[in-house]
């Protein structure tokens, strides 16, 4: 049934014109552009940190859940269970590996989800836009035919699952200040479970004619390693954060600027240039991990411990103004 689905889709987008394939590939791929995950971190550094902290971790929990069932039920994208599926020339290259759930509407229904709850009562039009984002990069999975309708509807399911933990989490967190060392190390020991359910999992290898993997199980590893590495570093800043730092968004304007262009410059000094030099020597394993750290701890770690210099800089100068 789900296959039909695709073929049915797979008509119409044949008759369509070129512009509506393009179109829908084009706001799939928004998605996973890297700038738009610096978002929640400037809310979290500049605008409100409540607010930032849910958002975080709602986007980063979609991640490590979405990888999570996709290397468990490691299941064959459609074009590969049935050869009449043709899925776009234009989503293709980024349509790699297993298939369910979506990873594409898992993020987008955890980033955009999160982002049009958390400020539904100041704009409903955001809210009512974020939704129709959502719902158009799902539909827009089954009309490149990269993913089936069971892959969708479990990717947006994932999204919002990781919305409500993440509210719940930080709810906890204000009612249990003294447990911040308890929550740090269950949530290191689950991630460190998780690493080594993907390292020693065993993944199905079927073949090609050509004797080439239909899907290469290290491959498909490395998101999922990357993803144990954003949540420990997720971790570890909300600990040092809460413990030794404990910021306050209720500043002036030049300083929440001044917060998100150095949080915003050390994300992307890590991700671009730091992250491959220092994990280039590493084996497989512990490079997409150390990746995944370095992608996630400028924000949620290294930027933070700067906002009290940096806040001493500006009373600084306040005071030399008015003297």
């Amino acid at each position: 049934m789900d296959l039909q689905y695709l073929l049915f889709l797979q008509e119409i987008r044949e008759r369509l014109p070129l512009c509506v394939e393009k179109f829908f590939a084009f706001a799939s791929a928004l998605t996973v552009n890297p700038f738009l995950y610096v978002i929640p971190f400037i809310i979290y550094w500049s605008v409100d940190k409540r607010k930032g902290q849910i958002f975080m971790t709602a986007v980063w929990l979609g991640n490590i859940l979405n990888s999570l069932a996709k290397l468990s039920v490691c299941c064959y994208r459609p074009w590969i269970r049935s050869a009449a599926i043709h899925p776009s020339t234009h989503t293709i290259k980024g349509a790699t590996g297993y298939s369910f759930p979506s990873g594409h509407t898992t993020n987008v229904t955890a980033f955009f989800g999160t982002l049009g709850w958390l400020y539904k009562n100041r704009s409903r039009a955001l809210f009512a836009a974020c939704c129709a984002f959502i719902a158009l990069v799902a539909f827009s999975r089954n009309y490149l035919g990269v993913h089936t309708a069971q892959d969708v509807i479990f990717g947006i399911g994932l999204g919002i699952l990781s919305t409500w933990l993440a509210i719940k989490f930080v709810e906890w967190a204000e009612a249990n200040t003294a447990k911040d060392a308890q929550a740090l190390f269950l949530a290191l020991g689950i991630v460190a479970l998780i690493f080594i359910y993907y390292v020693f999992k065993n993944y199905p290898r079927d073949y090609k004619a050509d004797g080439s993997l239909l899907v290469d199980p290290k491959r498909m590893m490395k998101s999922g390693l990357k993803d144990c590495g954003y949540i420990s570093a997720l971790a570890i800043g909300w600990f040092v954060e809460r413990r030794f730092v404990n910021f306050s968004t209720d500043i002036k304007t030049p300083e929440r600027i001044a917060r998100a262009l150095i949080g915003a410059a050390l994300m992307g000094l890590c991700f671009f240039g730091i992250s491959p030099i220092v994990a280039k020597p590493l084996n497989f394993y512990l490079a997409n991990y150390v990746k995944g750290f370095l992608t996630v701890a400028p924000g949620a770690l290294f930027a933070p411990l700067l906002f009290k210099p940096l806040a001493a800089l500006f009373e600084k100068k306040s005071k030399a103004g008015q003297a």
